[in-house]
């Protein structure tokens, strides 16, 4: 099973080159500028269970802001909006 996830923060069509990180086989992050302060964010994720992108200004969970995505059993796509 593979979960594609685009978070995008963009009004603006300018934007940057991608950065991309290869966390593993399974799991790849990209991110880029979408105008002048807003970024977006693509994950792709194998995976049986879910993908999840947190923030924080600390680096710690407690208070941060994450993005959770997963493909249901009947692959219908979903993602949530949750705090820590």
């Amino acid at each position: 099973l593979l979960l594609l996830l685009l978070l995008s923060y963009s009004t603006s069509s300018t934007s940057s080159s991608p950065h991309t990180v290869i966390l593993d086989d399974r799991l790849t992050v990209s991110w880029w500028l979408s105008g002048n302060d807003s970024l977006t964010f693509h994950i792709q994720a194998a995976t049986w269970g879910y993908a999840a992108l947190g923030f924080s200004a600390t680096g710690r969970m407690d208070g941060a802001d994450i993005v959770v995505g997963w493909v249901d059993a009947l692959g219908f796509g979903h993602v949530e909006d949750r705090h820590a």
